[in-house]
């Protein structure tokens, strides 16, 4: 978006109280409304972490004051919390929104919710109970410094880059286990990814292109 191009309802909101501190201070939920509904509006979590995160940067004051309204709505933080699980800022408040909704979470969301301390810590969940979790790599994983990884379009490729990544994906042994497939579907995750579990080519290149 160009300075030219008129500002949606959202970041006429997000604008005003970024200007105005005096705003700021009595901030309340429901004058948020448009910009939830633009999250919302988005049509895929790749687009609405985008659109999150390009208003992190250009309005970083109010932003916080919006994750704080979505964490006081059930609705929203439940319809909402694959595009928190993939933004990385602001882990306070998102661990909020991932509490809220973590009733209403199924699958591998609600395991890559769990995975996080802070959302454990609210719900008072203890680690590893009740979730699917991906373990810290063991060192016996990590692939040796200075050695070139495997091709990427490869398990072995997949399996080293995850354990470099911090996701346990298992011994780099070219065997897709259960293990590996979490990992890779936590990545999916925390990259915008449909957690398909499933190799594609835009997974393999993103993959390839945090680590090579």
């Amino acid at each position: 978006m160009t300075s030219n191009e008129p500002l949606t309802p959202g970041e006429e909101v997000l604008a005003a109280f970024e200007s105005e501190p005096d705003l700021r201070r009595i901030l309340q939920p429901e004058h948020l409304t448009k910009v939830i509904a633009e999250l919302r509006a988005c049509e895929n979590v790749l687009q609405g972490t985008a659109l999150l995160c390009q208003w992190s940067l250009r309005y970083p004051n109010t932003t916080g004051y919006l994750l704080g309204a979505i964490a006081k709505d059930p609705v929203a933080s439940l319809e909402l919390a694959p595009v928190i699980l993939s933004y990385s800022s602001d882990p306070d408040s998102a661990d909020e929104i991932l509490a809220k909704a973590f009733p209403g979470l199924t699958g591998p969301y609600r395991d890559a919710a769990a995975d996080r301390p802070g959302v454990r810590q609210i719900l008072k969940l203890p680690e590893g109970v009740g979730y699917e979790a991906v373990p810290e790599p063991d060192p016996s994983w990590l692939w040796p410094k200075g050695k070139p990884f495997p091709d990427a379009d490869t398990v072995e490729g997949v399996q080293a880059r995850l354990n470099s990544l911090g996701y346990g994906a298992g011994p780099v042994n070219g065997e897709w286990s259960d293990l590996t497939r979490r990992a890779f579907v936590r990545w999916q995750i925390h990259e915008a990814f449909t957690p398909t579990g499933e190799l594609d080519e835009r997974s393999i290149e993103e993959l390839a292109f945090q680590t090579d």
